[in-house]
């Protein structure tokens, strides 16, 4: 299960379970990976944004992200 997934202002995405492990499959460039994402993500998926120089992520809606 996808617990947080966050998109780089790189245009890279990172994706972690609920014990803080990666998940590869859900990782890599934004515009690949985005469809699988949002096809397994939950109600509990926490979706974040980390762009520029900001010292942690920010969360945002699903459809924001």
């Amino acid at each position: 299960m996808i617990a947080t997934v966050i998109r780089t202002g790189a245009g890279m995405v990172m994706a972690f379970d609920q014990a803080g492990w990666e998940l590869p499959a859900f990782q890599g460039p934004y515009h690949l990976v985005r469809p699988s994402v949002l096809q397994r993500a939950s109600v509990g998926t926490v979706f974040k944004h980390w762009f520029g120089t900001a010292p942690a992520p920010v969360v945002v809606r699903a459809e924001a992200w």
